[in-house]
């Protein structure tokens, strides 16, 4: 209500004003009254520049607290929006997720409660609980036939092939590729190289799956380990195992031994 009032004021007082001074200046009965409104048209003068100016800083003033109020508001109104749009799109994504893994839990269920039936049917037989013990005869036969001799056993020739590579390791110039190589297929295997210097650092492994790993020997720093189980394809003849070595310097690692 004030700015209101403040812009009429504003508009309205100049008119006044000019009218009146016209008006006071043709009817002045005096020249003794003209100071008087010389004073007098000063004093409305300063009121009217005062309030003009306190009608700007209450502009400024409304018009930066309306800009903010509306940033406010436009930022609220488009976090909710995203947010409501995020929401739905993530709901209608999942939805067949949700249903499929209710579903599949639901089947386990069903299944688990089967193969526990089945489970007590196997405990409450008689050949397990003892109610109808099975006879058993056990036949020691001490000089087996002529054909049961067991195989030879075989024991695995491993070779070892060095090539030299490029380093990319400041600590560690020097790099070997080497190549293990076994005459028959082993699917567990424990080796150990070594060399005729220090090694920085070893690496290696087989290709395909296997579960172990391969690094220096503690204390030994000339030598590197490898120790895998579950290798497939089995390290043999068609797939040899890879380690590789880094050292500050020339090495020749040529003797490899299985444990």
């Amino acid at each position: 209500m004030l700015d209101i009032f403040l812009g009429w004021f504003v508009v309205a007082i100049p008119f006044l004003v000019s009218v009146g001074a016209t008006v006071l200046a043709l009817r002045l009965p005096h020249e003794k009254h003209y100071w008087k409104f010389v004073w007098g048209a000063i004093v409305i003068g300063v009121i009217f520049s005062a309030l003009t100016y306190w009608q700007q800083v209450r502009t400024a003033r409304q018009a930066v607290s309306d800009r903010d109020a509306a940033i406010t508001q436009t930022a609220q109104e488009t976090a909710k929006q995203t947010t409501d749009n995020v929401t739905a799109a993530m709901g209608t994504q999942y939805t067949a997720l949700i249903d499929s893994l209710t579903a599949q839990n639901a089947d386990l269920k069903t299944q688990l409660g089967t193969e526990g039936k089945k489970v007590d049917a196997i405990g409450n037989s008689p050949f397990i609980n003892g109610t109808k013990p099975v006879k058993v005869e056990v036949t020691n036969n001490p000089t087996p036939p002529a054909n049961d001799n067991p195989p030879p056993i075989h024991v695995a020739h491993l070779t070892l092939t060095q090539k030299p590579d490029v380093s990319t390791r400041a600590d560690a110039p020097y790099k070997a590729n080497l190549v293990i190589q076994s005459d028959i297929e082993m699917t567990t295997v424990r080796l150990v190289i070594t060399c005729d210097g220090d090694l920085v650092a070893a690496s290696g492994g087989f290709s395909g799956m296997s579960m172990g790993g391969s690094g220096l020997l503690r204390g030994h720093p000339n030598m590197a380990g490898m120790q895998y189980s579950g290798i497939t394809p089995p390290f043999g003849p068609s797939s040899p195992g890879t380690m590789t070595i880094w050292a500050k310097s020339r090495v020749t690692c040529s003797d490899i031994q299985s444990f």
